[in-house]
Order: C-alpha cells, then structure tokens, then sequence
C-alpha cells in the first residue's frame, strides 16, 4: 500500500473577499502576499513533523488555492521536499478571470501594474517541475475549464496528468465518480517514477471506466 500525506491549500481571508467591492480592494496586496506566507508557513511547520513521512508530501489547492499551491511548487526550497503537486478547477491570472467574468473591452487596456491580486499561475506553472495532476470539472461555471487545461499545457512537470470529469462543477467535482480512483491511481505513478520506474511525460485519465486508464501521448 502506497501512503501519502496529502497538504490542503486553501484560504482563511476567502470570505473576505465575498463581501463588497471596497472591503476586496482594501485587502490589497496583503491578500496576494498573505496566501502565499500561509502556505509556506504550513509547510515550514510540516517539515519539523518526525511522524510525517517527508518523501511524501502531496501539495493539494482547489481554485485560488490551487493558484497558491502552484505559486509555492514554483520556489525550489519548497519545490525540492514535495513528492507532487495537484491542482483542481484554478486559473491562470487574477487579469484572465477579469476578462472572463465582465465581458467588456476596456479590461483589456488595463494594464498589469493596475490589479493588485495577481495570482500569475500561468507563469508560475512552468516553473514547476514536479510531477502534477490537473484534475478538471467540466461543468464548472466560474473558472473556465479551457485555463486548466492550458495550465497543463505549459507546465514544466517531468511527469503530467489530466483528469477530466464530465459533470464536475467548480466546488464538487470531488463528489464525481472515479475522483478518488484517479487520485489514486496518480499518486501510484508517483511512488513507480520516484522508484525509478519510466513513466511516459503526458497522459490523461479515462474516468468511464471503473478505475481510470493513462491514454498517453494525449
């Protein structure tokens, strides 16, 4: 039996940011720097753990923490003591959701410097060579799923898998079947890769089935 200890990344300062617009913007820089300092000052107290296994770590964040977790992959000292990472239903830039969400043409002369909340995921996903899965909920009506998918697309993983789930929405796609079988079944390719087994690069997995199926090359 293969056994991983999987790391959650998710937001404490989130429900501030479902209030009004003056309380978001008045979080400012502070949310975007904050996130990350609480990711790695999770993962600074797991590493003093002795009852951890510290070969494996599994790094986990769903939507802006899926962005979070990417960002923290993305920096070597953190990168170096995870065995992978796993992202679910996130997105490529704070700007492209912007775009997204309102349909008008005048964001789109906006320039960078001016949003305070960047979450430059797609930047930051090719710096990350750790083996990923990209889990992807099709149904999922506030972060488009074509962004995850071009987050797999330019991730610098040695080892990359896609999950994709056809009635998945934003927060329940875990609740779809062969979630767990795919998680599974990622983290046994996991264990083979870092026992020196050859493993293809790409793959994506077929949830149809019972269990799920690696369609290589995909």
């Amino acid at each position: 039996m293969v056994v991983f200890f999987l790391v959650g990344i998710s937001s404490q300062t989130y429900s501030m940011m479902q209030s009004t617009v003056d309380d978001a913007l008045s979080i400012g820089f502070l949310l975007f720097a904050g996130l990350y300092l609480d990711a790695q000052a999770a993962l600074d107290y797991i590493f003093t753990r002795s009852d951890i296994n510290q070969q494996k770590l599994v790094v986990f964040g769903r939507s802006l923490g899926g962005s979070v977790a990417i960002r923290t992959c993305s920096i070597p000292c953190y990168a170096s003591r995870v065995a992978c990472l796993v992202v679910e239903n996130t997105f490529t830039s704070i700007q492209e959701m912007a775009y997204t969400l309102f349909d008008t043409r005048i964001l789109h002369y906006i320039p960078d410097w001016c949003y305070k909340n960047k979450f430059p995921s797609r930047h930051c996903i090719d710096k990350v060579e750790l083996p990923g899965l990209f889990l992807v909920g099709l149904k999922d009506n506030l972060v488009p799923p074509k962004m995850m998918l071009q987050l797999y697309d330019v991730s610098g993983s040695r080892m990359k898998r896609l999950g994709i789930f056809q009635n998945g929405t934003h927060n329940e796609t875990w609740q779809c079947h062969g979630y767990y079988q795919t998680l599974n079944q990622f983290l046994l390719e996991v264990d083979h890769l870092y026992r020196g087994n050859s493993l293809s690069l790409n793959g994506c997995y077929s949830v149809d089935e019972s269990f799920p199926e690696v369609v290589e090359d995909f």
